[in-house]
């Protein structure tokens, strides 16, 4: 149940004379200053109460003005403007003042005295100091028990702290045995040192870590270290043992597969094109550093040839094959190159067929993928002119008429005369005559300077 202070203070002042005359009352002023706080206390530190004051004027005569002022412990709470009221008729109350006041731990353990003074000009000009107080007590800072254990819950140390004070330790320095392979480092505590505000037990915190293996000491094996190029996802199968044990990977270990020549890192999830790879492998667990092994996928090698082919003369130009095979060539996958085909017009071998230095290959979708080639080997095919069963004309048989002259602005062609075993053959019935540049190219005229070819070719018998 709350308790109310309640001061009331009043100066008494009576007077008596001995007089013939009727006597007349003096007035006599009064003034209840009430002090209350709700709740009363003690108090503790961190609480609070509400403080109300209010005067009554309880005397005959009114206050035309006062001022008033409230101390704590008799140190006069400053203040820019007075506080004050005006004509406090007698009977009438007024409220003077009401507020939250918070108890600090500066003050815990003492005694306050709060004080109210109202300075009163009476009615008719008096002055007059009207006073009241109210005590309170707000109790000493509790003091609670704190307690340092060890991770087992062995103590260490005991002390107390005042509220809100940090607990000091002051107790041996914490350790924990190492335990095998896991030792141990003194952390801190837990729950962290703070203010207190209760009895608390500390335990003290220790970061454990357990001695790592480095990976890169074990055994790294895969099942192949080089393919060629098929156009598929070609990993060999990764083992790592420690010892007799093969590791797990994701437990042990993890791996990265990388491109052996992309300084980026770019991480993979395959190895289709030729080239090197790596397995980066990282320990975890009981396991640490890093490891790698390198594998290749080679360049496929691809030869191309084409077929020779025997032809009869015909005295014309005469061409071979120029159809290309490739081998090893991953299926679904074209090569192409440019081919000239040898060529010839006299009975005979030729084997002046050539490839270009534009070999490509493409897959199904059309990428090119000539990077995971290799042209091992270029053959063009030979071209073979037999030779007709019929007699053959030679170089010794056929006469010009004039083997050089000077340039004169119009086609200049010798005449020809073939004999052949003493008789004089006819053109266009035993023989016919082509005119040749000197890339072999059949032409109509020789109107240039340069050089010029005569192809006879015999005809009939």
């Amino acid at each position: 149940m709350k308790r109310f202070a309640k001061i009331l203070v009043g100066i008494m002042i009576a007077a008596a004379a001995f007089v013939m005359a009727p006597v007349t009352a003096l007035a006599i002023p009064s003034l209840d200053i009430d002090i209350t706080f709700s709740p009363e206390g003690p108090y503790d530190s961190g609480d609070s109460a509400q403080v109300s004051i209010k005067a009554t004027n309880t005397g005959d005569v009114t206050i035309t003005s006062a001022t008033y002022a409230y101390f704590l412990n008799d140190y006069k709470m400053g203040q820019l403007v007075p506080y004050q009221f005006t004509n406090l008729e007698p009977g009438a109350n007024r409220n003077l003042m009401g507020f939250t006041t918070e108890f600090s731990d500066q003050a815990a353990g003492q005694t306050i005295t709060f004080k109210v003074e109202v300075y009163a000009t009476l009615e008719g000009g008096e002055e007059r100091t009207f006073i009241a107080t109210h005590s309170y007590t707000i109790n000493p800072l509790p003091v609670y028990s704190i307690t340092f254990v060890d991770w087992d819950g062995s103590p260490l140390y005991v002390t107390t702290a005042t509220k809100n004070q940090t607990p000091v330790y002051a107790g041996p320095a914490p350790t924990r045995q190492n335990s095998g392979a896991t030792s141990y480092t003194f952390t801190g505590w837990s729950p962290d040192l703070g203010p207190a505000t209760q009895p608390q037990t500390y335990t003290a915190a220790y970061n454990e870590e357990t001695a790592k293996t480095d990976i890169a000491n074990y055994t790294l094996d895969i099942s192949w270290f080089s393919k060629e190029y098929n156009g598929a996802n070609q990993v060999p199968t990764l083992t790592v043992k420690d010892g007799s044990t093969i590791l797990q990977e994701g437990v042990d270990y993890t791996v990265t597969l990388y491109r052996d020549d992309d300084w980026n890192e770019t991480p993979l999830t395959e190895a289709v094109d030729a080239g090197s790879y790596d397995f980066w492998i990282t320990g975890r667990g009981a396991y640490e550093g890093e490891g790698f092994k390198l594998f290749d996928i080679d360049r496929r090698m691809v030869e191309i040839r084409v077929d020779d082919v025997t032809v009869a003369w015909t005295g014309s130009m005469l061409y071979g094959e120029s159809e290309y095979y490739t081998d090893s060539v991953v299926s679904g996958h074209t090569a192409t190159i440019t081919y000239t085909p040898a060529s010839g017009i006299d009975p005979g071998t030729y084997d002046n067929g050539s490839f270009a230095d534009d070999f490509k290959v493409v897959d199904s979708d059309g990428n090119d993928v000539t990077a995971n080639y290799k042209l091992q080997g270029k053959t063009p095919g030979k071209l073979t002119i037999e030779a007709p069963s019929t007699p053959s004309i030679t170089d010794g048989d056929v006469t010009l008429s004039w083997t050089s002259t000077v340039y004169g602005g119009t086609s200049q062609v010798p005449d020809v005369t073939v004999t052949h075993g003493g008789s004089t053959l006819t053109p266009d019935t035993d023989y016919t005559v082509a005119l040749l540049d000197g890339g072999n190219n059949s032409i109509t005229e020789a109107l240039h300077a340069g050089n010029y070819k005569l192809h006879i070719s015999g005809k009939g018998d």
